[in-house]
């Protein structure tokens, strides 16, 4: 396949629903992931070769789900792009629960680690590419975020 294949995590709205068309301006097919199925498959209905995948990045089995169904599809990858990521908890500290930091640390640092590591090979085969997108709170903190 001569068209790369990058995946997109947090592809329903915002900075990932336009990384995922401008990505296909440039030629790409894409596997767009999100939460939301209705809004991927929206999505996935103006391009051919746009691959939906609802998934929540903290659950394992639908990590997996990522990675068969790519892989399934196009046989390969050449990119990714993290963007997907949570806010919670936001508020003093100690108002979250444990569940909510875990969620935070899985969906925002664990997850697209995992991720990455899952598909290293076809990524090494093309010589790919991993972009890990993060917020302005990492560089203007927001009083009581995290």
């Amino acid at each position: 396949m001569d068209q790369p294949v990058i995946i997109v995590t947090g592809a329903s709205r915002g900075v990932g629903r336009a990384t995922v068309e401008a990505l296909h301006e440039l030629g790409a097919a894409t596997v767009a992931v999100a939460r939301s199925a209705d809004a991927l498959n929206r999505l996935s209905e103006q391009y051919d070769d746009c691959l939906a995948v609802p998934a929540d990045l903290a659950s394992e089995a639908d990590r997996t789900r990522i990675v068969e169904r790519v892989l399934h599809r196009f046989g390969t990858v050449h990119g990714i792009v993290h963007n997907a990521a949570v806010l919670e908890p936001v508020g003093p500290i100690g108002a979250a629960t444990e569940d909510e930091w875990l969620t935070a640390l899985t969906v925002n640092l664990i997850a697209p680690s995992l991720l990455t590591n899952a598909l290293l090979a076809p990524l090494r085969q093309h010589h790919g590419r991993v972009v890990n997108v993060s917020s302005g709170a990492a560089v203007y903190p927001i009083e009581g975020a995290g």
